[in-house]
C-alpha cells in the first residue's frame, strides 16, 4: 500500500533523465525561468518556496505564498537542476541535441538548427535557415536575387528600400542586403541568414560613381530582419550625389565562402 500523493507537492524529474523547461519552472514555482533558463542561485521564500534569482530580482514577493523572498539559496534544489538533461528547443526543425540545463542556452546561440524568420516584411513563415532558403526559392522568388560564391553580380536597389533579399544558388544560405538611410546618404551592409556558427562571409561592394569606390567587408550571422539592429558602420554612400539622380543605386557585388563552409 502506497503513500497517498500530496496534491500541494509537485514532482521533480528523475536525477539524469530529460526534463521539459515546463516541468523544472513548474517545481521552481517560477514563470520567469521558463523562458530564461537561469537555475543558478535558486532562492526561496519564507515558506522554502523556490524561484531562480531572475525572478527574486523582478519581484520581492513569492509567486506560490505571496511572502517576501529571501536572500537564501537552495543549494540542494540548484544541484538537481544542474543535473538535468533537456531537449533543444528547436527539436521540431531536427535538432536531436539533449544538453545539460546549465548549458542550453549557450547550446541554441549556436545550434545549427535556430529559428529563423523570413526576410520578406509581409511574411510569417519560420524554420531553419534552410527551411528558409527552399520557401523563398518557390514562394518568393520574384522578390530574390540568386548568386554564385566568387562571382560578380549587378545589384541595384531604391534609395528607400531596407533591405534586398540573395540567395546563393549552389547552398542553402539566403543573404540580406541592409540599406540604411541617415542624414549622412545610406549605409549599405550584408548580413547571413543562418545560425551564429555558420561563419562570416567575406564580401564587396563596387560603386561606380564618376570613379570607382569599393567597400570590404563580412557578413554577420542573424536570424530574422525584424530584430536586426541597423548597421550605422558600412559603405556610406552620398545618396544626393548626381549618380544617384534616379533613386537608384547600381553596384556589382562579389561575395565569397567563409571557411566553415567549404
Amino acid at each position: 500500500m502506497g503513500f497517498p500523493r500530496n496534491p500541494f507537492i509537485t514532482p521533480v524529474p528523475s536525477v539524469g533523465t530529460t526534463a521539459t523547461d515546463s516541468s523544472i519552472s513548474e517545481y521552481t514555482n517560477c514563470s520567469y525561468s521558463q523562458n530564461n533558463q537561469k537555475m543558478s542561485d535558486n532562492i526561496v521564500c519564507e515558506n522554502g518556496h523556490a524561484t531562480c534569482n531572475a525572478c527574486s530580482e523582478k519581484t520581492q514577493k513569492c509567486h506560490s505564498c505571496i511572502l517576501p523572498i529571501r536572500r537564501m539559496r537552495n543549494r540542494i534544489l540548484e544541484d538537481v537542476a544542474d543535473s538535468l538533461r533537456v531537449c533543444c528547443s528547436f527539436k521540431n526543425y531536427g535538432c536531436p541535441a539533449t544538453v545539460r540545463y546549465p548549458d542550453k542556452i549557450n547550446h541554441e546561440k549556436f545550434c545549427s538548427f535556430i529559428e529563423c524568420l523570413c526576410p520578406i516584411e509581409i511574411c510569417n513563415v519560420k524554420g531553419t535557415s534552410e527551411m528558409i532558403y527552399a520557401h523563398c526559392k518557390v514562394m518568393h522568388k520574384d522578390f530574390v536575387k540568386p548568386f554564385v560564391f566568387c562571382r560578380k553580380f549587378p545589384v541595384s536597389v531604391r534609395l528607400n528600400d531596407n533591405f534586398f533579399i540573395l540567395q546563393e544558388e549552389n547552398t542553402d544560405i539566403v543573404f540580406v542586403l541592409n540599406n540604411t538611410t541617415c542624414s549622412y546618404g545610406n549605409i549599405l551592409t550584408m548580413c547571413c541568414l543562418g545560425p551564429l556558427a555558420a561563419g562570416c562571409c567575406p564580401y564587396e561592394i563596387e560603386v561606380n560613381a564618376n570613379s570607382s569606390h569599393k567597400f570590404h567587408s563580412a557578413t554577420q550571422n542573424i536570424q530574422g530582419t525584424g530584430n536586426y539592429y541597423r548597421s550605422f558602420s558600412g559603405f556610406l554612400l552620398d545618396s544626393d550625389h548626381k549618380f544617384f539622380a534616379d533613386g537608384m543605386i547600381k553596384m556589382e557585388f562579389c561575395v565569397y565562402r567563409a571557411p566553415e563552409l567549404a
